[in-house]
């Protein structure tokens, strides 16, 4: 009896347990980390480090299984946040309460989560810590200078906390005030919650396997890109290089066919300049032999170009037979009147190959 007592106790402790999953979010240096310390009713380590990247832990509270995600607030690093908001229950957002300069840039950040995918309609906690320091701001007038009094939509609740205690001093109870205040508003909604968070991570998946599929595909077609690219390029080389080799087999044979032309050529101009100087001799044989005979007619050939010119003989009537009379002779030509500048005078004038004329007798004389 017992034993049935006790199991149905355990199996209805286990129905009442419930699975949540809590994100921890805010700017760098806001002390989210020291604040998941006092979330676990722990105190906080003395060196604490900041958070690069996701630090995930565990806590078991009453009826709570709770998952904490621990994320990074470096400017660099806020926008992989989205990829946690679909699987998260509900948020926490840290603000440093001392750091008025940084308000704004805080309030941008917030206003960006709550309106990103995953996040519209889960409740948020936000905290207003390191309250120990001077010039800090109270949590009502952090919800002014974050605008969260005009959200109307948002389920939230701003506290007031001191994350790092001071030495000696437990853990700040407001921390688990506020903590208890996000279970009750997860609990209220609970079943829609973990219905949304189910659709939500299953279309998260459906959307990253697509993600994933189309960078395969983009990456499929880059390198099918690069191999068509460096098929063409091949191409292109392989038909430059033969049509190099083409151009050069042309140029070969141009310089063979120019050689063989300037050879003929060479021949050509041999024979053309040849051919003249065969013309030129044969004509000056031809006028040698066209010059013989008259040579020979003459008895004494062609008289020098310093002898005078041989007497020309005239017909006439009182010639008979071949008897040469004196009328027949024609006189000489008088001296070249250039001669009377010469020195040499005209009766020095000696005729060379001269032949004495035949002395002449009357017809009444003796022979």
């Amino acid at each position: 009896m017992f034993t049935l007592a006790g199991n149905f106790y355990n199996w209805v402790k286990k129905k009442q347990e419930k699975s949540v999953t809590i994100i921890v979010l805010g700017l760098d240096n806001a002390g989210k980390t020291t604040l998941l310390y006092g979330l676990k009713d722990e105190l906080p380590q003395a060196d604490v480090t900041p958070t690069i990247g996701f630090r995930p832990s565990k806590l078991i509270s009453g009826k709570y299984t709770i998952q904490w995600f621990d994320v990074g607030g470096a400017k660099n690093f806020r926008r992989v946040w989205q990829s946690y908001y679909p699987e998260v229950h509900g948020v926490i957002y840290v603000v440093d309460a001392a750091a008025p300069e940084r308000f704004e840039e805080a309030k941008e950040t917030l206003d960006k989560t709550l309106e990103s995918e995953g996040i519209p309609g889960k409740p948020v906690l936000i905290f207003a810590n390191k309250q120990d320091l001077d010039g800090c701001i109270s949590a009502h007038e952090l919800s002014q200078k974050l605008g969260m009094l005009d959200r109307k939509d948002c389920c939230h609740h701003v506290a007031n906390c001191q994350a790092k205690p001071n030495e000696g001093d437990p853990v700040d109870p407001r921390i688990g005030k506020a903590l208890k205040w996000l279970l009750d508003a997860i609990e209220k909604d609970y079943k829609s919650l973990s219905e949304r968070v189910k659709k939500d991570m299953e279309e998260q998946k459906r959307k990253e396997k697509e993600r994933k599929e189309a960078q395969r595909k983009r990456a499929e077609e880059a390198k099918a890109a690069r191999l068509r690219e460096q098929a063409e390029k091949e191409a292109k080389e392989k038909e430059g290089k033969e049509k190099g080799a083409s151009i050069e087999m042309a140029v070969d044979s141009g310089k063979n066919t120019s050689s063989e032309d300037a050879s003929k050529e060479t021949e050509v101009d041999a024979v053309v300049k040849t051919e003249p100087i065969v013309e030129i001799r044969q004509s000056a044989a031809l006028e040698q032999r066209e010059e013989e005979p008259r040579r020979r007619s003459d008895g004494f050939g062609s008289p020098p170009s310093n002898r005078l010119p041989a007497l020309e003989v005239e017909p006439s009537t009182t010639r008979t037979g071949n008897t040469l009379r004196l009328t027949d002779l024609k006189p000489m030509p008088p001296v070249v009147d250039t001669l009377q500048d010469s020195p040499v005078r005209k009766a020095d004038v000696t005729l060379p190959n001269v032949v004495p004329s035949p002395q002449l007798y009357s017809h009444e004389g003796t022979h």
